[in-house]
């Protein structure tokens, strides 16, 4: 994607530290998405855990 700015959504910030610093989840699906302006925003992938 070689984007210019990376923004990372509130809720998947949330589902790391939902369990704090001692066990972060091993995986989280997230959704990816570049807008016109070379942004790209992470989403939580709707369905994931």
């Amino acid at each position: 994607m070689k984007p210019e700015l990376i923004k990372i959504d509130q809720e998947i910030n949330e589902q790391v530290w939902r369990k704090g610093i001692e066990k972060p989840p091993r995986r989280i699906r997230v959704r990816a998405v570049k807008d016109d302006e070379g942004t790209v925003t992470v989403y939580l992938h709707e369905g994931g855990r």
